[in-house]
């Protein structure tokens, strides 16, 4: 460990560590992002940090930068400006802790995992008194307060049932054991339908009520396009019935979450669902919405929604979309495109959040067909800048490639209220009687064991750096790479 490199943040330092911390060689890169609940525990933890850094080598220079390095605490109140901004009427409240605004945010640094680096976060973790090993990505210095923890051990639930007002379809395959989205469906009392191949109805029905299932016809199937031809089912199915929009869900969400009051916590309501259904069924022109992901919503966000970008792996789409589901890879990133560049917004979701399995990290779906030959990495990237070269490149960073998408060109699309609708909306927050109660979505087994999906390796330093993108030679130099993360798009 040779080197690192330092920039600021209006909440924190990044600080990448690594014999070549710009391109971070090797397949194998951590992210460990640092909480304090003031900022003297800050410059406590800074100061242990240091000293880690002296005894495992790190250059003078290097750490002279560190300690002169100013720590940025300020968060910008904007609660203020969610309503307006967002049009946030008649919805559930939403704000951020004001203790958790006013604590230092984050430290991050990155690591190869080389055994100097693990021989460097073995020493920082003994004289923090906390273990950390290759699966650690954030921890608290010294502990998270409970004034932060507002709702530990507790769960949102609402006082009558509420369901979603559209269709739920989940589209499944190899994954008749775990079945999480279903499990937690079943557990929040949520109607639904799983579409699965006639070769795995018996399994899928020995654990799923039969009524809920849906076979994929043999008209739709076809085995180089993973799971797109069940997506074009899902999409005529839904139209036949005449609803007007339907949900579309991966089979790995763990569960869903209200992220309120700096805490993401469990929903068990299909109020997760009739909040975004509300909210976009004010506009005429929203073809497409969802959930972020958890992972993609850092608990201090005062945005309830952000508009026109990717929507991912639970979505709400208008049955009227003038578009089908193409291609082998990253579908989803295409279809958001194609409808943006339509001229139509899309709106995800921030207040309400799905908790997510990281992609490739389990067997199942299409991690066993599209994702198992050769480059596939590289042709995932690649197919999304064949079919939008004018907004997406092939970016390589962290020892991997993927994909960055610009969407700044799209961020002047509007959302158009129906006709009466926005002199109707109240100025008071509408809770859908939701209510803090004493619970948990227990998990057994293997499911206890599965991890929240690592964060997005976005870019600290600023903005992406277009120039940097790595030819199609040097793509290919790593395209036998693989991941467990789920990186998202650019910015």
């Amino acid at each position: 460990m040779s080197s690192i490199h330092l920039c600021g943040g209006s909440r924190g330092i990044t600080v990448e560590l690594s014999n070549d911390f710009y391109g971070l060689k090797g397949k194998n890169v951590s992210r460990i992002t640092i909480h304090a609940p003031n900022g003297e525990q800050m410059k406590k933890f800074v100061s242990i940090f240091i000293s880690a850094l002296k005894r495992n080598g790190t250059s003078t220079t290097d750490i002279h930068k560190l300690m002169n390095m100013e720590l940025s605490y300020e968060n910008k109140n904007i609660s203020e400006v969610v309503p307006a901004k967002y049009m946030w009427y008649s919805m559930p409240s939403y704000h951020a802790n004001e203790k958790f605004k006013k604590s230092p945010s984050l430290f991050f640094f990155y690591i190869n995992n080389s055994p100097k680096a693990l021989k460097f976060i073995d020493d920082l973790g003994k004289h923090i008194n906390v273990e950390i090993t290759k699966a650690t990505h954030y921890l608290w210095y010294p502990d998270r307060p409970s004034s932060l923890s507002p709702y530990k051990d507790q769960i949102w639930t609402t006082s009558k049932t509420i369901n979603p007002k559209y269709p739920i379809y989940i589209i499944s395959k190899g994954r008749y054991e775990k079945r999480y989205t279903s499990k937690y469906l079943e557990w929040a009392n949520i109607p639904y339908k799983i579409v699965v191949e006639q070769e795995e109805y018996d399994k899928y029905a020995e654990v799923i009520d039969s009524k809920k299932i849906l076979v994929l016809p043999k008209s739709y199937q076809r085995k180089d396009q993973g799971g797109i031809p069940a997506r074009n089912f899902v999409l005529d199915h839904a139209k036949k019935s005449g609803a007007k929009r339907h949900w579309i869900l991966d089979d790995n969400i763990l569960d869903y979450r209200r992220n309120f009051n700096s805490s993401r916590v469990i929903v068990r309501s299909g109020v997760v669902f009739r909040v975004v259904e509300d909210y976009v069924d004010r506009y005429k022109n929203v073809m497409l919405a969802g959930h972020n992901y958890s992972m993609f919503v850092i608990s201090q966000t005062l945005s309830p929604i952000t508009f026109n970008t990717r929507v991912y792996s639970s979505i709400l789409i208008n049955n009227d979309i003038p578009f089908h589901w193409r291609g082998r890879y990253n579908e989803d990133t295409d279809l958001s495109l194609r409808v943006l560049k339509a001229g139509f917004p899309t709106v995800l979701f921030n207040a309400m959040v799905a908790n997510k399995v990281a992609t490739l990290s389990q067997k199942g779906g299409n991690t066993d067909t599209v994702y198992a030959v050769k480059n596939a990495l590289y042709l995932k990237a690649k197919s999304l800048a064949d079919q939008h070269p004018d907004v997406a490149i092939i970016k390589k960073r962290f020892g991997r490639i993927h994909h960055f998408v610009n969407y700044s060109k799209f961020k002047d699309l509007a959302l158009e209220f129906r006709p009466g609708v926005e002199s109707k909306l109240s100025h008071k927050d509408d809770n859908y009687g939701m209510k803090a109660v004493k619970g948990s979505f227990e998990r057994k087994g293997e499911d206890a064991e599965e991890k929240e999906g690592k964060g997005r390796m976005r870019d600290d330093c600023g903005k992406m750096n277009w120039d940097t993108l790595c030819d199609e030679e040097e793509c290919r130099k790593l395209e036998g790479s693989s991941s467990t993360e789920d990186f998202g798009d650019g910015y």
